[in-house]
């Protein structure tokens, strides 16, 4: 009863502005973003797709696309940061994602397209993830990263994770309940919060 209650308070889509002034439509994804995923991917370098998927790919099979937009918003949770001028021909500007784990934290991924890193919206998507798992009741967020992907590694440790090292990856662990210490995401962690659950 206290997960039906509490999402209850979460709206499928909020539009925020970045510091940039940039509009953004940030909306749960789904099966109805199976061309906008292909889209998307297209837009990406081999070196991005290498740094997200763990591995060279030229084209998204039918089952990878499935594990992207088929999200029950519960034990994987899936939103899409679009461009509410550009809706219908536009894969938008980035995606996360976060499945749930058996320990009860969720493994979260990030994926921003070339043309829009560096202006804050990996930000904004990890907040908004960080406060849907604080929502359905998950203990944390984990983070892996492949070692040479230098630009994510400094960017979760500047976000205040935990760094474990494996051997061919990094993981970074984000406990939901201690003290923010990076401003700018404690910012969007109460704009979330407000507009979610009523509370910052």
């Amino acid at each position: 009863m206290e997960l039906v209650f509490a999402m209850h308070f979460v709206p499928e889509s909020i539009q925020i502005r970045l510091e940039d002034g940039t509009d953004v439509l940030l909306r749960e994804a789904g099966e109805k973003d199976r061309e906008r995923a292909l889209d998307a991917f297209d837009r990406m370098g081999p070196e991005d797709v290498r740094m997200r998927f763990w591995r060279d790919l030229i084209e998204l099979d039918e089952d990878m696309l499935d594990r992207l937009v088929r999200a029950d918003q519960i034990n994987h949770l899936a939103w899409c940061a679009l461009n509410p001028d550009r809706l219908d021909d536009d894969p938008g500007y980035a995606a996360a994602s976060v499945w749930r784990m058996e320990d009860g934290s969720g493994e979260i991924s990030i994926t921003v397209l070339p043309d829009y890193q560096g202006r804050g919206i990996g930000l904004v998507l990890f907040a908004l993830m960080w406060v849907l798992a604080e929502v359905l009741g998950m203990s944390g967020l984990k983070a892996n990263v492949l070692r040479t992907n230098v630009r994510a590694v400094s960017w979760f440790s500047g976000l205040g994770g935990e760094m474990v090292g494996h051997s061919q990856y990094l993981e970074f662990q984000f406990n939901l309940s201690t003290k923010v210490r990076n401003d700018k995401l404690a910012y969007w962690l109460a704009v979330f919060r407000e507009e979610f659950v009523g509370c910052s």
